[in-house]
C-alpha cells in the first residue's frame, strides 16, 4: 500500500475524466446527428404534405358524390336552380399544371366548370402541382389537359368530361388517374377515380 494516499487519489480522479479529444469526437458525433435530423425534417414536410393532398383531393371528389345524392343547395345561383325545381349535377375540375381544383355545381348541364356562378369551393395544393391526368379506358391510356369528374342524379356513378365530351364513342372512360408533385422534392402521388366510384391514392 502506497504511503501517499493523497497523489494515489489524484491519479484515478485524472484518469475518471474526460479528454480534449474525447470532447471533440462527442461533440462531432452530436453535430452530426443534429444535421442529419435538421436535413431530414423538410423532406418528412414534403412527404407529409403531399399524402395530406392527395387525401384532400379524394375527399373532395366524394363531397361532389354526396352534394349530387343529397340535392345540396349551396348558395347564390346554386340556390337558385334549386328553387326553380332542377337539382344541379356536381363535379370537381381538374386541370394540369394547376395548383389548384375547384368543386363545382353543374348549374348549365354541359359538364363543365363555366364561370363563378358554378364555384363551391377551390381547393389549393399550396406548392404541389397537377402534374399529369390521364384517362383510361380498356387499358388505353391517353393524357389531358384537363378533366371533369361529374356525379349525376339519378345514377351516382362517375362520369368523367375533357372538353364537354365524355369520349369519343360516347362509351365512358374505365377511369381517370390523377399525378400531384411536390414542388420541392419532385416526389408524385396518384388518385385514381374509378367509373364505380372507388378511389384509391397510392404512389
Amino acid at each position: 500500500m502506497s504511503s501517499f494516499p493523497f497523489f494515489n487519489n489524484r491519479k484515478e480522479q485524472k484518469q475518471a475524466g474526460f479528454t480534449m479529444l474525447e470532447m471533440i469526437v462527442v461533440v462531432a458525433i452530436v453535430l452530426i446527428m443534429s444535421g442529419i435530423v435538421i436535413g431530414y425534417v423538410p423532406s418528412f414536410k414534403d412527404r407529409s404534405s403531399l399524402d395530406l393532398v392527395a387525401q384532400e383531393i379524394a375527399i373532395n371528389v366524394r363531397s361532389a358524390q354526396a352534394f349530387a345524392s343529397s340535392g345540396r343547395t349551396g348558395a347564390g345561383a346554386v340556390e337558385r336552380k334549386f328553387e326553380s325545381g332542377v337539382v344541379p349535377s356536381y363535379g370537381v375540375r381538374f386541370e394540369a399544371g394547376y395548383e389548384m381544383i375547384t368543386l363545382f355545381a353543374d348549374l348549365d348541364g354541359n359538364s363543365e366548370y363555366t364561370n363563378d356562378d358554378e364555384r363551391v369551393e377551390d381547393y389549393k395544393l399550396e406548392g404541389i402541382t397537377l402534374s399529369n391526368i390521364e384517362s383510361i379506358k380498356s387499358n388505353n391510356t391517353d393524357n389531358v389537359s384537363h378533366i371533369n369528374v361529374i356525379y349525376k342524379r339519378p345514377s351516382l356513378e362517375a362520369k368523367f368530361y375533357k372538353d364537354q365530351i365524355e369520349d369519343e364513342d360516347g362509351q365512358g372512360f374505365d377511369s381517370v388517374k390523377i399525378t400531384i408533385t411536390g414542388a420541392r422534392n419532385g416526389k408524385s402521388k396518384i388518385i385514381k377515380i374509378h367509373n364505380n366510384g372507388q378511389i384509391s391514392v397510392g404512389s
